[in-house]
C-alpha cells in the first residue's frame, strides 16, 4: 500500500477536484466538506483523514497511512489516539454510526476504509476499484433539451397525414410564444443584474460584511533550531482556528506548496487558490522564545491590511493563535452569519474571544473582565455552549480563590448546560471533572469527565495535567506519567 504523504489519488480523481457521497460533497483540494450545499466544520486535520479515505474507496487504509497523510514525515508519538479522535469527529459530522456504518468502516487490526459508493464530478461511471468499490459521477436528472432514442412509431395514417400541417402550425405558435417568453425573461434579468451592479456599487461596505472572505496561509519562513516543524504545526492549529471564525472561508493548509517571496508569487497563488486574503509570516525560535510576524495581504492588489508580531514560549503558542484568532476576527471585521462556527451572532462571538484571551491570564482583574465578557456572550446568544463553558471555567478558577468569589456547585450548573447545549464541549467535561475530584470526592465521576474531555480535544494540555493529577492521587504512577507525557 502506497503512503500517503505524498498521496498517489486514484486516476479517475486526478482531473477533478470534488466529489460527492449522498448527500454529501467534497472538494479534495479545499477540505471544504458541503452538506446539501450547506458548509459543514472540520478541522483541518478530521479534512485530512477524509481526503486520504475517498482517494482510495474501498481501499483499507492503516493507521500508519493515515498518519503520513496528516503528519506528513513527523515523528509523532501518540498519532494513534490522534487518528481514532479524527474518526470518530468525522463520523459525527457525517451523522455515521461505528457500528453500522454507512461510510467510514472500521477493519480491526487492520485501519479504515470508506465503504459507499464515491462519484466524481464530470466522469462516466468508472469499474469498481480494487475493494470492490465504482467511482461514479453523481445521478442527473434527465435533461429536456437533450433528445433520447426515439420510440418505434407506427406508420402515418390519411388522418394523421392531414393533421400534420395543423400539428406543424400550432408547433410554430407555441415555439414563437416561447421565444418572446425567453426574450422577456432575458431582458428582466438584464434589467436585475444592472440594477444589482449599480446597487453594489453605491454598497460596497455592505456587500463585504456578507460575502464571505476566502483566506489562505501558506506555510511561514522559519529560522532557528526546531522552527521548521513547530511552525508547520503552529499553522495547522491556526488554520484549523480561524476556520471557525464567521464568514471565514479557509484554504486547507495542504493546498500550498511554499512561501510567497514576492507580488508576483502572491499574485499567481491568489488566483491559483481564488483566495481573497493570504496571511503571510515568518516563525523564529532564539533563546527559547517563539518570534511570529504576520501580514494580512489583500490578493486583488496585493496591498498591506495589518501587520501583527507576537513573542512568547513553546508553551504559549496556544494562546499566541488564540490572540491571532481575536486580532484577525476584529481586523477583517467579519460581522456576518458565521458558517457552521459555535456561535449564531458574530456579536456573541467576538465576545467570547474577549473572554477566553482574559481567562488565560488567571489574575483575579482578568477573571472578573471574563466573566463580564462571557456573560455578554451569553445574552447575545443563550444557546452559545463555549461561552458558558468559559463562564463554568472562570466560575471554578474564582472558587479556588481565597476568599473565594464563586462556588463549585455554580461551576458544576454551568457546566451542565453547557453540556446540554454540546455534548462534546471538552471544556465543560473537563470542569466537571475538576468538580467532581475537587468537591464532590468522586473520583470515579472524575476520572470518567477528564478522560471524555481528553478525547474530546487531546491537544489541550491542561486536561491531560489534571488527569495525571488524579491518577497520582489514586496511586496509577504509569498512567499518570503516561498523560504527562502527552
Amino acid at each position: 500500500m502506497s503512503s500517503l504523504g505524498s498521496p498517489v489519488p486514484d486516476s479517475r480523481m486526478r482531473d477533478s477536484r470534488v466529489v460527492s457521497f449522498s448527500p454529501f460533497t467534497f472538494d479534495l483540494e479545499s477540505g471544504e466538506l458541503l452538506l446539501r450545499g450547506r458548509k459543514l466544520f472540520l478541522q483541518e486535520q478530521h479534512s485530512r483523514v477524509l481526503a486520504a479515505l475517498l482517494q482510495q474507496p474501498g481501499r483499507v487504509l492503516s493507521r500508519e497511512d493515515l498518519k503520513e497523510a496528516i503528519w506528513p514525515g513527523v515523528a509523532f508519538v501518540d498519532y494513534q489516539h490522534a487518528i481514532n479522535k479524527a474518526v470518530s469527529q468525522l463520523r459525527k459530522a457525517l451523522n455515521d454510526n461505528s457500528r453500522m456504518p454507512r461510510f467510514i468502516e472500521t477493519i480491526p487490526k487492520r485501519g479504515y476504509r470508506f465503504c459507499t459508493e464515491v462519484h466524481v464530478a464530470g466522469r462516466e461511471p468508472s469499474a469498481p476499484a480494487a475493494g470492490g468499490l465504482a467511482l461514479a459521477p453523481a445521478a442527473e436528472p434527465p435533461n429536456p433539451a437533450v433528445p433520447g432514442p426515439a420510440a418505434p412509431q407506427a406508420g402515418p395514417t390519411a388522418q394523421g397525414r392531414e393533421a400534420a400541417p395543423r400539428r406543424a402550425r400550432r408547433l410554430g405558435t407555441a415555439r414563437n410564444m416561447r421565444r418572446f417568453v425567453a426574450a422577456s425573461v432575458l431582458l428582466a434579468m438584464a434589467a436585475a443584474v444592472a440594477g444589482g451592479l449599480a446597487w453594489r456599487r453605491h454598497s460596497h461596505r455592505l456587500a463585504a460584511a456578507v460575502l464571505p472572505v476566502t483566506i489562505g496561509i501558506p506555510p511561514f519562513e522559519t529560522s532557528g533550531p526546531g522552527a521548521t516543524q513547530m511552525a508547520e504545526n503552529f499553522r495547522l492549529d491556526l488554520t484549523d482556528a480561524l476556520a471557525a471564525l464567521p464568514e471565514a472561508r479557509l484554504r486547507a493548509a495542504h493546498a500550498f506548496t511554499g512561501a510567497p517571496r514576492d507580488e508576483q508569487s502572491v499574485r499567481g497563488m491568489a488566483l491559483q487558490q481564488r483566495l481573497d486574503v493570504l496571511i503571510v509570516g515568518s516563525f523564529a525560535v532564539e533563546n527559547g522564545l517563539c518570534r511570529l510576524t504576520l501580514e494580512l495581504v489583500r490578493t486583488t492588489d496585493s496591498s498591506h491590511i495589518a501587520s501583527f508580531h507576537y513573542t512568547g514560549t513553546p508553551r504559549q503558542l496556544r494562546a499566541i493563535r488564540d490572540t491571532i484568532q481575536r486580532d484577525v476576527f476584529t481586523r477583517l471585521k467579519l460581522n456576518g452569519a458565521p458558517h457552521a462556527a459555535p456561535s449564531s451572532s458574530a456579536q456573541a462571538y467576538a465576545a467570547y474571544l474577549r473572554g477566553r484571551e482574559h481567562l488565560t491570564e488567571r489574575t483575579d482583574d482578568a477573571l472578573r473582565q471574563a466573566t463580564t465578557d462571557f456573560k455578554a456572550a451569553m445574552t447575545l446568544d443563550p444557546k452559545f455552549a463555549d461561552a458558558w463553558a468559559g463562564l463554568a471555567s472562570v466560575t471554578m478558577l474564582l472558587a479556588d480563590r481565597d476568599p473565594p468569589a464563586g462556588t463549585y456547585p455554580e461551576a458544576k450548573a454551568l457546566a451542565l448546560h453547557a453540556v446540554e447545549l454540546d455534548p462534546s464541549q471538552a471544556q465543560a467535561h473537563a470542569v466537571l471533572g475538576c468538580v467532581a475530584m475537587s468537591h464532590d470526592w468522586n473520583r470515579a465521576e472524575a476520572e470518567k469527565q477528564l478522560r471524555l474531555a481528553v478525547q474530546l480535544d487531546p491537544d489541550e494540555a491542561v486536561y491531560h495535567v489534571w488527569l495525571a493529577a488524579l491518577l497520582g492521587l489514586e496511586g496509577r504512577f504509569d498512567e499518570a506519567f503516561l498523560q504527562v507525557d502527552q
